[in-house]
């Protein structure tokens, strides 16, 4: 593909090239591409950058084209890592190949501006930029890991990770619409053996917290020391190993523990003594609070699943035939959820909450992104089940 040959040459070609001075620990909102001086991109460069060092660098994806938007979250971890952050304004969600031409530009020009180390790229993103920034980590072979939030994988299968090419870790919130499909996504990888995790907070369809982007960075540079990208003290492992510990003490929710104590043992049991970690994990899994937890999670997926069908399938009929719409229905159908969730178990308003967002967010891609264009009448159908969905705060 078009792109993969042309971003392999940028990394040939641009590496070590001159570099134009830029102001550091401040969003640099909008820096123009020579080649289409149309299309922008922000920076951050943190303070500790040395333009006569090879750096390392976070490409973000972010799905409507909010350069300083997509930054701000990674500015801790900047910081903390020492990555170069730049993110487009001109690439959104969208059509892939004009996505990949910007792209190539957008690379073509941050490579010729810094010094990028060889194996020290990295590619984030969110909804739909999280599944680009897969796209292209695929489609390439000189990408060292991918961040991917509140996404995972395109739909096209070409697209879906199968060689170990790159390191994958998932951010998503509890809440969020696609947060069934991102255990999906790692069972998948688990089962290829592909280096991946998935970490996940409390939280919607929305930029992860800063500091579960730190947690990510954090996995990642891990998993470069493992791979010899880049070597790490011994001080600095430790150090790192620590803070893992302590974060999978720090919750009383049993699927977090479990989720953070396997991380911490994957990532460190090679380096460090984990016995003790170990331990606390067997005894994790064979408690009863956490066997509740398993199966209250499990049950509220599988009704989820049962859900999103039914109420999508719906949809798509109703997109269809505006005029056989039947707002009443579903307002029916939205209060009857609401409810289960106001009296249900916690599980339960998390996957109200997802099915809700599913289904709004459904309505308003065909508004916005549907081919062929949606008519007048399609139009305000979808305005409409929205209104249906979140009704307008009374004031």
């Amino acid at each position: 593909m078009k792109t993969t040959t042309i971003i392999l040459s940028l990394f040939l070609v641009f590496l070590g090239n001159a570099q134009q001075p830029f102001e550091k620990g401040r969003v640099i909102d909008s820096i123009p591409i020579t080649a289409a001086p149309d299309e922008t991109f922000a920076l951050y460069l943190p303070k500790t950058f040395d333009p006569e060092i090879l750096s390392s660098i976070v490409y973000i994806f972010e799905p409507a084209g909010r350069g300083a938007v997509g930054i701000r979250p990674f500015i801790a971890a900047s910081e903390a890592h020492g990555h170069i952050l730049v993110c487009s304004n001109s690439i959104r969600n969208g059509s892939y190949n004009d996505n990949f031409d910007k792209t190539d530009r957008w690379f073509n020009q941050v490579f010729s501006t810094f010094k990028i180390g060889d194996n020290q790229v990295y590619l984030a993103g969110f909804s739909g930029g999280a599944r680009l920034a897969t796209t292209i980590a695929v489609l390439t072979d000189k990408i060292a890991g991918v961040i991917a939030c509140g996404a995972s994988f395109s739909q096209n299968q070409a697209h879906t990770p199968t060689d170990q090419k790159f390191s994958f870790v998932g951010v998503c919130g509890n809440k969020d619409m696609n947060f069934n499909e991102m255990f999906r996504a790692q069972e998948y990888l688990d089962k290829t053996g592909f280096t991946n995790t998935l970490i996940t907070y409390s939280g919607d369809h929305s930029w992860p917290p800063s500091e579960e982007l730190i947690n990510a960075f954090n996995w990642l540079a891990v998993q470069a020391h493992h791979k010899e990208y880049v070597t790490k003290t011994d001080a600095a492992l430790l150090d790192g190993y620590h803070k893992s510990y302590r974060h999978a003490m720090h919750t009383k929710q049993p699927l977090l523990s479990k989720e953070r104590l396997s991380r911490t043992i994957a990532s460190y049991g090679s380096l460090f003594k984990t016995d003790s970690l170990l331990s606390k994990l067997d005894s994790l899994q064979t408690s009863k609070l956490y066997r509740t937890a398993v199966k209250a999670r499990n049950s509220a997926f599988e009704k989820e699943s049962k859900l999103t069908s039914m109420f999508l399938t719906r949809f798509n009929q109703e997109y269809l035939d505006p005029k056989k719409a039947d707002l009443k229905w579903w307002k029916r159908e939205i209060q009857k959820i609401d409810k289960k969730s106001s009296v249900g178990h916690t599980e339960v308003a998390y996957l109200t909450a997802r099915i809700k967002f599913k289904v709004f967010a459904a309505a308003y891609e065909r508004t916005q992104f549907a081919i062929p264009k949606a008519t007048p009448q399609q139009i305000q159908y979808c305005k409409s089940l929205r209104t249906v969905i979140y009704p307008p705060k009374k004031r």
